[in-house]
């Protein structure tokens, strides 16, 4: 997705970056901090995609997503 999405820099985007959160890393703190410094990066005419790869668990009707 992020190969495909950097080949419309210049096109159809005028910049494309991407963060990669891979297992261990991808603790409750850092994809915290992360969508933080995400909602304060860019501006009103940005476009935004959070591509997110892990499990889920419900408990007492609570959906919990599980990263790694």
């Amino acid at each position: 997705l992020a190969r495909t999405l950097k080949t419309q820099e210049g096109r159809f985007f005028k910049s494309v970056s991407t963060e990669f959160l891979l297992d261990g890393e991808a603790t409750e703190g850092s994809i915290q901090l992360a969508l933080e410094d995400l909602a304060e990066s860019g501006g009103p005419d940005d476009y935004y995609l959070v591509f997110m790869a892990g499990h889920g668990a419900t408990r007492k009707n609570r959906f919990f997503f599980l990263p790694a």
